[in-house]
């Protein structure tokens, strides 16, 4: 809808009427299609502003560029190309302001204790007590930690295991007692924490969450000292947990990398009349190639 108003806005009554119903049709589905292929565009719960920022901004991008192909493809004659940009920057606009409008709206009703999900923690390690400390440091994600979940009992003292809290959550069970927790209470997300060698003891309690229609999660630290930025990446159908020790673009990296193209492409221009007499007296006189190339052993052989 927001699309729509701002070609309502820029476009002249004649192709309005002529051209109107086709290319707000086409307009639409690509939107549509483009914000549904980024989750960020409508799942704002645990994102940042930046996040949704960033995903509304590239389905904006890559619905122009489609938009613009298309345009230019079947040569419209009666759409004026002026209008068709204003409509692709006023869209993308008014899009990225709504989302931003809405993000900030849902963010001040959940601090104020509406919409929230309840979640339960299963583990009572470090990593449980610091998850636990990132959802109570941000009530604007709407979710409300109800309780911890043992993974293994106390075996020095049984009772031990229900008689302990973190910053007013307690400790409401062990992973048998999961189960019956769901059915009695409406619970949304179960998160579960592990170290290594932990993950066979859940498979059992993971599948009646979800048959139980729970939400699950695992949040894994398997590798705690390896510094290492970590992304799931899907590869024919398979979720792999990658490790990438490469630097991560930042916006300090994508202007170096700019400028060094800029710096790059000004010395060729500058160079290329030099670079060339060169060659050719290469190539004229009696020594070798123009290029030198040679076998070398590198990295790794």
């Amino acid at each position: 809808q927001l699309c729509l108003s701002g070609y309502l806005l820029v476009d002249s009554p004649p192709i309005r009427f002529a051209f109107f119903d086709s290319f707000m049709l086409v307009a639409a589905a690509v939107w549509g299609m483009m914000l549904m292929s980024h989750p960020q565009c409508y799942s704002f719960r645990g994102k940042s502003q930046w996040q949704v920022l960033k995903a509304t901004i590239s389905a904006s991008i890559k619905a122009s560029a489609i938009l613009v192909a298309l345009v230019f493809y079947f040569d419209l004659p009666n759409l004026n190309r002026a209008n068709v940009a204003a409509f692709l920057i006023s869209g993308s606009l008014l899009l990225i302001l709504g989302r931003m409008v809405l993000h900030v709206l849902l963010e001040f009703y959940r601090k104020r204790g509406y919409n929230r999900q309840n979640l339960i923690i299963v583990g009572s390690g470090k990593q449980a007590f610091v998850y636990a400390e990132a959802v109570l440091s941000n009530p604007q994600w709407g979710i409300k930690p109800i309780g911890f979940i043992e993974l293994k009992e106390n075996q020095d003292n049984p009772f031990k295991t229900r008689m302990w809290r973190y910053n007013d959550i307690p400790c409401i069970g062990r992973l048998d007692d999961l189960p019956g927790i769901i059915k009695s209470r409406q619970v949304d997300w179960v998160v579960y924490t592990l170290d290594k060698g932990e993950l066979g003891l859940i498979e059992d309690s993971f599948m009646v969450c979800q048959q139980m229609g729970a939400k699950t999660a695992i949040l894994a630290d398997l590798f705690p000292h390896v510094k290492a930025s970590r992304h799931i990446y899907e590869f024919m159908d398979h979720l792999m947990l990658v490790y990438d020790s490469a630097p991560q673009p930042t916006m300090s990296l994508l202007f170096k990398s700019l400028l060094d193209r800029a710096a790059a492409l000004a010395g060729l221009i500058i160079l290329a009349p030099f670079m060339l007499a060169i060659s050719l007296a290469i190539r004229l006189g009696p020594r070798g190639p123009i290029l030198f190339k040679q076998e070398r052993i590198g990295l790794n052989g």
